[in-house]
């Protein structure tokens, strides 16, 4: 098995796929990857969007691609990429935005925000009160995790996960290269997605970035990755 844990290419649906063009071309880039199993996580926004209108459109998005010749092959598993809101843990249905049969949540922390036990103690609620695992969707994107990678040790205790985007492995400017080793050393990351919107400019290119963790790192860490992406898909 190979997995996308954390994709943008149903249809017309958020920023991600625009059209079902650009969603069959994403699936076609996934193929050429190797991937046979896709979660679609669209962005759910609580602050702005209504939880039963969102379902509905997912809905609707997920049956025009998985009807589509170009899905035939692929396991398609049905997620959401939440954001943060200090409120997240008393929507009523809040355990409906997991990846699908799981208990594990993609989670989107604001960028710019301070990690603080505001934030801290909102995130433990999800666990604490429903028994939800978050992935914190790509931590390298964060300011606070960027001045000092060590600030997630406050969510890893409490059994948080981390993904860090293909694309992100794959950069070659130095800084970058720096902060996935502090990353990796750090054991921050444990799990790989392609945040993947479009065919041209946010692409379906897991491998490049597996293949480039594997180059500088080697296979243990692969490993430890695809563990850790079935650990999280047979809800284990």
């Amino acid at each position: 098995m190979l997995a996308d844990l954390h994709t943008h290419l149903l249809p017309g649906i958020d920023d991600g796929a625009a059209d079902l063009k650009d969603s069959l071309a994403l699936l076609n880039q996934e193929r050429a990857c190797g991937v046979d199993t896709v979660v679609l996580t669209p962005h759910f926004k609580p602050q702005v969007q209504e939880s039963g209108a969102f379902f509905a459109a997912r809905a609707r998005a997920f049956e025009l691609l998985k009807s589509q010749k170009e899905a035939e092959g692929f396991r398609f598993v049905l997620g959401t990429e939440v954001l943060f809101s200090k409120y997240l843990a008393s929507i009523e249905n809040v355990c409906d935005f997991c990846i699908e049969g799981t208990r594990f949540m993609l989670l989107e922390l604001p960028y710019h925000a301070q990690f603080d036990d505001a934030v801290f103690s909102a995130v433990r609620r999800l666990c604490d009160e429903h028994g939800i695992v978050p992935i914190l969707a790509h931590v390298e994107r964060y300011e606070a995790v960027r001045r000092n990678v060590h600030v997630l040790e406050a969510f890893r205790e409490f059994g948080a996960l981390f993904q860090v985007n293909a694309a992100t492995l794959a950069a070659k400017n130095l800084s970058t290269r720096l902060f996935v080793r502090k990353l990796v050393s750090g054991g921050y990351l444990n799990l790989v997605g392609t945040d993947c919107h479009d065919p041209v400019h946010r692409t379906a290119d897991l491998k490049r970035g597996l293949d480039t963790l594997e180059d500088r790192f080697g296979n243990r860490v692969i490993r430890e990755v695809h563990a850790c992406a079935d650990f999280v898909l047979n809800n284990r």
